[in-house]
């Protein structure tokens, strides 16, 4: 890793929302960093297949990338935060993200961690992803003692606010 060749001990990953699902695929992909922070996780590709939202898309965006058209643009209603929304994208790239067992359903990369690391998941109490609790992916993570499931008292714009200070904590407590 660069920064380790920079002189960096410790190289951490932090994502919002939906760069939590980016931290969480890079340490599956990817796997050299010495922890991640998850701050209010967010878009949940398999939940919104489950509850058949977008899945008819998703469907035929798999069909054309596995024929080689992953070019054509598909529409899909994509639901973010309890707000509903048409979107278009390429097959390609809505399969890339939507794809309910790909790199954006944080319980499969959470539970393809390449090392144990420590996690921080941040989320808060009016978060839609809150009432899952830990056992949605954080605790699917390998498990390692300095990892921790933190609840705030906010929605989901704000809990990295809310929850600076402790995020901060947590860090000062890696070294």
């Amino acid at each position: 890793m660069a920064l380790r060749a920079q002189g960096y001990r410790l190289v951490l990953l932090a994502g919002n929302s939906f760069g939590a699902n980016a931290a969480l695929a890079y340490m599956a992909e990817i796997g050299d960093a010495d922890g991640v922070i998850a701050l209010a996780p967010g878009h949940a590709p398999g939940l919104m297949y489950e509850r058949n939202i977008g899945k008819e898309a998703v469907d035929q965006a798999r069909t054309l990338v596995a024929t080689g058209r992953g070019n054509e643009t598909l529409s899909m209603e994509d639901l973010n935060q309890g707000t509903r929304r048409s979107i278009k994208m390429s097959a390609a790239v809505l399969l890339s993200y939507f794809d309910p067992v790909g790199l954006g359903h944080m319980p499969g990369t959470a539970a393809r961690f390449k090392k144990p690391v420590p996690l921080l998941w941040v989320v808060g109490t009016q978060d839609p992803l809150y009432p899952l609790g830990a056992d949605f992916a954080f605790n699917l993570a390998p498990a390692h003692p300095k990892s921790q499931y933190f609840v705030v008292n906010s929605d989901h714009s704000g809990t990295p606010d809310v929850a600076a200070t402790e995020v901060l904590a947590w860090i000062k407590k890696l070294n």
